[in-house]
């Protein structure tokens, strides 16, 4: 049949290709190659096999391809959502200084700092006050222990500093130099000994006031300018943070915090006789100024009752006596100065 086949072929190839002895036998050969793998069935199905045979290797380089491709385009992704960031903060930035807001100086730099949490923490405004204010108390606490440590073994020693004293008071009457001096290098001793500085109790507000006079600056400008953003900044009934609250709700709050402070016993959390009158002086001066408070704009009151809520926790914790054992703060003797003097 082949054979037959290969025939026919070679005399259709003879009419048409030209009579050369070579022509004749490439075509002759190239027929019967030809008919012998028709005649053969393994063949066409190798032929078949082979050409629907799936190339693995290609469609794992495709996915690879693809994966890379995807990685690319979240890198890429990555890098525009970066720059959208750093040009909300540049604007930011460029927004308080074209509003006479921001610089170097102390206020400047809590401006921006409230800023950067504004913009790249996405805190809502009075977030980012309060938490600019946390973080200043936190930055605060090594030296309300050293304080509170300062004023424990102060108030431990007062029976013996109130002896001293009235011996000083004595001698300065009856015009005794020799011994007013006497009784003084005995005060100094005690100090020395127990280790007490009787200066150290004004560190904390003598730090603490031009850090509140720096945050009221700020905010009371960032205010006044006033940045946009802030007012809708605020949240529940106060959504606008450049006024004053309209129910007068921020001012009463911060007030009754205060004086609650005050009856705790303000930043030494310890009482003597001394500070009974200083409670007296600063609940007076706390009630008379609520009317000038209440003119602020709420976003300053976000500082202060955040500032004021920390100090009521910090005067609780300092209160404890596993908390004063943990911050080395020795413990309060409860006992009273004698009523008179060594003679």
């Amino acid at each position: 049949m082949s054979s037959r086949i290969a025939t026919r072929f070679f005399v259709l190839g003879r009419k048409v290709l030209p009579s050369t002895p070579i022509y004749s036998q490439r075509l002759f050969s190239s027929c019967t190659v030809l008919c012998g793998r028709g005649a053969n069935p393994h063949y066409w199905s190798e032929e078949v096999a082979s050409s629907t045979h799936v190339d693995t290797g290609s469609i794992a380089d495709t996915i690879s391809q693809q994966t890379s491709v995807a990685d690319t385009i979240s890198h890429q992704t990555s890098v525009v959502d970066a720059i959208s960031q750093q040009t909300n903060l540049t604007d930011a930035v460029s927004g308080l200084t074209s509003a006479g807001l921001g610089g170097y100086t102390p206020v400047g730099i809590i401006q921006h700092a409230l800023e950067f949490l504004h913009v790249q923490a996405n805190m809502p405004w009075w977030a980012a006050i309060a938490t600019m204010a946390a973080l200043l108390r936190v930055a605060l606490l090594p030296l309300a222990v050293s304080m509170q440590q300062n004023t424990a073994r102060m108030f431990n020693i007062q029976p013996e500093v109130s002896r001293i004293l009235l011996n000083m008071q004595q001698c300065s009457k009856m015009g005794d130099q020799v011994g007013q001096a006497q009784e003084g290098l005995k005060l100094a001793e005690l100090y020395r000994e127990h280790r007490v500085n009787p200066f150290k109790m004004f560190f904390m507000p003598l730090v603490q006031m031009p850090i509140f006079l720096t945050f009221f600056m700020a905010i009371r400008r960032m205010a006044a300018a006033p940045v946009e953003s802030m007012k809708t900044g605020g949240l529940w009934w106060f959504p606008d943070l450049t006024i004053p609250d309209p129910t007068f709700s921020l001012p009463l709050l911060t007030c009754v915090n205060f004086l609650i402070n005050i009856e705790l016993g303000g930043e030494t959390a310890a009482s003597n006789p001394t500070y009974e009158t200083t409670k007296k002086i600063l609940r007076i001066g706390t009630i008379a100024i609520l009317p000038i408070t209440a003119a602020l704009p709420s976003g300053l009151f976000m500082y202060m009752i955040t500032t004021s809520i920390l100090t009521t926790v910090q005067i609780l914790l300092f209160k404890q006596p596993s908390v004063r054992t943990l911050l080395r703060i020795p413990l309060l003797r409860r006992e009273q100065p004698p009523a008179q003097a060594k003679l």
